[in-house]
């Protein structure tokens, strides 16, 4: 006799926790189940604890696949020996509550696919503000655009996994999320509800729990479900009532501070936007991100564009509030007549530049002109950044206004959600920031690709001779870059480097325990307003960071056609892609411990520069490849996600302000066209070096110590060691064909 609902359990080297999840199924109070567990290739115990159990317990039904083919590969093995009408999940360090398939029993009849609250047990340490519970339902608008639930509180009816097509086994991330969407634009009928399913359990040593988010997994956010993405693109547009005609960026944080990525890629979005044809104004204070003070006046001075000045009392002070325009210079008309307009700014000058101090009456006079402002323009949309509690008092009063607030998260230093409380939607420029914040603070935010206007950062002629690092701060990686610069004085002082100053100098270097004063191919360029300045001469970009989001820089880089070698870390392999180089950083250096690496770990990054110094052909191919991939953020490519991001100019009726089932505004997706990511990287390891750093990593790419010489090999096309980042796709070299020595 058939049971109703099968229980599929992948396993993988399972034997500490495998005991318990299997009990939590034997006590569920509905008893018509079996359990179908299939071994993925463990190499310790699982498999005789699987006997033990199927030996004892007749609805335990067992299968051990010759090979680790990866979870995916596991659920569809078992779903496919599965004869239940409805499916059920758990992984082998899970367990159930006792009444869940009771639950899935009293549902089932209703809807075809149900999913359920859990609970989070963290066994890798102290909840420390990270969620207990987890109730997809709060989420359910974000389907098509994240993972709203794991498997553990997921069930359907079996046919749906056949009509959807099962697990994409060449996903190595969110394969549970990208069938969830399959199975739904197949015509699913979805429920939610509250009942709990289980209790999830958080690991140092799982296969997909919590890991280290200062040591990023790539092929994390490289594969993407290019099915559900498509239909996404093809929904039609939700029904509005509200036309957007005017977007406002205001921020404490001065958009003249051109040192800051954050304060560039708005400049360039705002230009974008008017451009498509919304009336785009900006306000902001006078904070910047030196740590030194800043005058305003003179920035203003080097500005070289007309502004006006007025002496303003509010609230008792008298202050000084420029305006001026940005997002065009003088020999910038022709991109400006193509791809947008200039937008005014208005400034308010704070004491301070550096945000520090700011007396009450400063802040009442701020925020007096901020809603004087307010009132002028009357905007329908806010785009902001920055968490302190003026930035929460501007958003706050843009609501009392009845506007959207979008908040733009360009780094990784909120470390909580009040800031976003109001906020309608959280916006990241990188997979892996959304990532981010969805593990760390348990908050959905939007996709939306940075965009880059060449006229701003193509140089007009490029004379290119150096290997260039900017902005020599920790969590770039000048550690590492101080070693290649070592090795690289020593083997090729013909190679000459340029080391950029951003928010960090040169004096900076002494207080971290770095020493340039002895490489005499090493030259130091001011920080630049400009950086059009050091992409003229530079022939190499190097971005070893420690974490990074979507890389400005890089992308700046590569549309003046500038090979770029990065780090494996944060959103450069989305940045990056295949048209330049990503090389492994040892495990060791992290934000928390920046720590200089040895002439042996940087060996890789050393190899490719000379190669490609000395190739001049290779090098031709490289650049080429680089100027191609920067075309996926330049205005002709991203205007029309934007358009549509922003409602293709309608927005939804009223503020959603205190109504958690509006958060989201619903806007039509970004179109997969304009956003492309790269389906695998290979690696460079060199002979000997490990391929991977962490057993976690090892687990979560189905590789151990015993079989990681099976899963790494020498690459068919020119003999080097690579390691397969995806399992099961054709790679090429890092080194494009270059012998290894």
């Amino acid at each position: 006799m058939k049971p109703l609902i099968s229980v599929i359990m992948p396993v993988y080297n399972g034997a500490v926790t495998l005991d318990r999840a299997i009990r939590s199924v034997q006590a569920q109070t509905f008893a018509d189940w079996e359990l179908v567990a299939v071994d993925d290739g463990s190499t310790d115990d699982s498999f005789a604890i699987l006997q033990g159990w199927a030996a004892k317990e007749p609805r335990v039904r067992i299968e051990q696949l010759e090979k680790n083919g990866g979870v995916s590969a596991a659920r569809n093995a078992a779903i496919g020996r599965a004869r239940g009408e409805f499916v059920a999940y758990l992984d082998h360090d899970d367990e159930y509550y006792p009444d869940y398939l009771a639950y899935v029993r009293e549902l089932g009849d209703r809807v075809d696919v149900l999913m359920f609250n859990y609970d989070f047990s963290y066994e890798d340490g102290p909840a420390a503000g990270r969620p207990l519970s987890w109730d997809p339902g709060q989420v359910q608008k974000h389907l098509l655009t994240m993972c709203i639930a794991t498997p553990l509180g997921v069930a359907h009816r079996r046919v749906w996994w056949e009509k959807a097509g099962g697990f994409n086994e060449a996903l190595r991330c969110e394969e549970d999320a990208d069938l969830w969407r399959r199975m739904a634009l197949a015509g699913a009928q979805l429920a939610f509800y509250l009942f709990k399913s289980g209790l999830y359990h958080m690991r140092r040593d799982s296969l997909n729990r919590a890991s280290n988010i200062n040591r990023p997994k790539p092929e994390a956010f490289l594969a993407s479900g290019q099915e559900s993405r498509a239909a996404h693109r093809d929904r039609p547009p939700v029904a509005s009532t509200r036309k957007v005609e005017k977007i406002i960026f205001a921020s404490p944080h001065c958009l003249l501070d051109f040192t800051s990525g954050a304060a560039n890629a708005t400049v360039d979005q705002l230009k974008l936007l008017a451009g498509l044809g919304f009336s785009c104004e900006a306000f902001c204070g006078g904070r910047f991100d030196a740590p030194e003070e800043v005058s305003l006046e003179e920035v203003i001075a080097r500005w070289q564009r007309p502004f006006e000045m007025q002496n303003v009392a509010l609230g008792g002070r008298t202050t000084r509030i420029f305006r001026t325009v940005v997002g065009a210079d003088a020999d910038q008309q022709s991109a400006t007549e193509r791809h947008g307009v200039a937008v005014p700014l208005t400034v308010f000058r704070t004491q301070s530049s550096r945000g520090q101090g700011m007396a009450q009456d400063e802040k009442g006079a701020m925020l007096g002109a901020y809603a004087d402002f307010l009132d002028r323009v009357c905007p329908d949309v806010l785009m902001t950044y920055g968490g302190d509690a003026m930035a929460r008092s501007m958003i706050a009063m843009a609501k009392a206004r009845g506007m959207s607030v979008f908040f733009f998260l360009h780094n990784f230093d909120y470390r909580n959600r009040d800031v976003f409380a109001s906020v309608d939607r959280a916006v990241v420029p990188s997979e892996f920031a959304q990532w981010y914040y969805r593990e760390t603070i348990g908050m959905a935010c939007r996709l939306l690709p940075l965009v880059v206007d060449p006229a701003r950062v193509v140089a007009a002629e490029r004379k290119p001779r150096y290997v260039t690092f900017v902005n020599p701060e920790p969590r770039k990686g000048v550690h590492v870059f101080a070693r290649i610069a070592q090795v690289l004085a020593e083997r090729r002082p013909d190679i000459p480097l340029l080391l950029v100053e951003g928010i960090w100098g040169k004096k900076a270097l002494a207080g971290l325990g770095i020493d340039l004063g002895g490489i005499g191919n090493l030259t130091i360029m001011p920080r630049t307003a400009d950086p059009r300045e050091f992409h003229a001469v530079t022939k190499l970009l190097l971005m070893p960071s420690l974490m990074e989001n979507m890389s400005l820089v890089a992308i700046e880089a590569m549309c003046n056609g500038i090979p770029v070698l990065g780090s494996t870390r944060g959103g450069l392999p989305e940045t990056i892609g295949d048209a330049g180089f990503l090389i492994d950083l040892p495990d060791r250096c992290r934000i928390e411990t920046p720590v200089m690496p040895t002439a042996d770990e940087v060996e890789p990054w050393v190899s490719t520069i000379i190669r490609l110094w000395d190739d001049e052909e290779q090098y031709r191919l490289c650049c080429e490849a680089a100027f191609e991939r920067s075309r996926l953020w330049q205005p002709e490519c991203v205007g029309p996600v934007y358009r549509e991001f922003f409602g293709g100019g309608h927005l939804p009726a009223g503020p959603t302000q205190g109504r958690s089932d509006e958060k989201e505004l619903a806007f039509p997706p970004l179109p997969t066209q304009a956003w492309s990511l790269v389906r695998a990287v290979a690696t460079f390891v060199g002979d000997g070096l490990r391929t991977v750093d962490t057993a976690q990593y090892q687990q979560r790419l189905g590789i151990c110590d015993t079989c990681e010489r099976r899963r790494a090999g020498r690459c068919a096309e020119c003999g080097c060691w690579v390691a397969l980042k995806a399992r099961g796709r054709r790679f090429t070299c890092p080194l494009r064909r270059w012998p290894q020595t």
